[in-house]
């Protein structure tokens, strides 16, 4: 089970302001990032999880 505070964006009258992201991580051009050994976020955990 994960908790997951912030999710990259907060939505205002006056637009999208960027903050940090619990759920992944992205690259300076903007794609995620799933195949390197960090564990920071929720999704990096969930990989290890074993599903039956």
């Amino acid at each position: 089970m994960a908790e997951v505070g912030n999710v990259g964006y907060k939505r205002s009258k006056r637009g999208e302001k960027l903050m940090p992201n619990d759920l992944y991580r992205m690259n300076d051009l903007g794609e995620v990032l799933v195949a390197d050994a960090r564990k920071e976020t929720a999704l990096d955990y969930l990989r290890d999880v074993k599903w039956d």
